[in-house]
């Protein structure tokens, strides 16, 4: 479990993150919406110790905030929204993960390998392999990322909007690679913009606002709560066609 436990953040003299305490479930997939500047990036840059914080961050009774870059590492992953794009192979990048696992000498062993070749397998990427990151898609740049993440093994996943300028088609396929790499011994939290995929896709939603959680719930609970007319001005209901993309649709008011 991730527990945190008043969590404050201030940045050139405004507060941020403003005293937020979560309990954070393995195998549980969970989701952080709210509008732009609400504090949701920040939240996970202070969550990956990337800013200044009081406050704690706790994984099964281990101090997060006391570990070092690298074995913090081992225990977050953290893919921001924004990242430079080396000028390597896809299978070069995903060995990237290993590096919190590697010793001195940082030379990947054959177990580095093997756990290299599975999360490349998860993901769907043996065709791309060999390719140079520079030639590929968004949508299966995307995919590399991820499969970089699992490689790390860390047991906390941080998505900072991962669907972000990707095509439909590519937003649903990487949500529904999400869903699959989920399991009880990850916790995946996941920040998006978009409120049917939100409410769709995961077991679980917080609501940013102002630095703040102001509310939480599983979607069938929360998808009517006032909160959500309030910060986005619509209001959801549940789709009544069986085959439809989303569970949910906005209604205008």
């Amino acid at each position: 479990m991730l527990k945190i436990e008043n969590l404050k953040c201030s940045l050139s003299n405004k507060t941020i993150i403003d005293n937020i305490s979560l309990d954070l479930n393995s195998g549980v997939l969970y989701c952080v919406i709210g509008r732009n500047g609400s504090g949701k990036s920040t939240l996970f840059r202070t969550i990956n110790c990337l800013v200044p914080s009081d406050g704690n961050i706790i994984y099964d009774d281990i101090d997060i905030k006391q570990l070092n870059i690298k074995n913090r590492a081992k225990y977050i992953s953290y893919l921001p929204q924004t990242r430079p794009l080396p000028n390597i192979s896809v299978r070069l990048m995903v060995e990237h993960g290993r590096f919190p696992h590697l010793g001195f000498s940082k030379t990947l062993s054959e177990n580095d390998y093997k756990i290299v070749e599975e999360s490349i397998k998860k993901v769907g990427i043996e065709n791309l392999k060999y390719k140079n990151l520079c030639n590929i898609s968004g949508g299966e740049l995307q995919k590399v990322y991820i499969a970089s993440t699992l490689a790390q093994e860390a047991k906390v996943l941080l998505l900072d909007e991962p669907t972000t300028h990707l095509d439909l088609e590519s937003q649903i396929d990487i949500l529904n690679i999400i869903k699959e790499i989920n399991d009880k011994d990850k916790t995946i939290i996941v920040i998006l913009h978009d409120l049917l995929q939100a409410f769709s896709f995961f077991d679980y939603i917080f609501i940013v606002d102002d630095g703040k959680i102001i509310d939480s719930g599983k979607p069938e609970e929360l998808y009517k709560n006032e909160n959500i007319k309030k910060i986005f001005n619509v209001h959801l209901e549940k789709e009544d066609k069986e085959n439809a993309l989303y569970k949910y649709k906005i209604m205008n008011y």
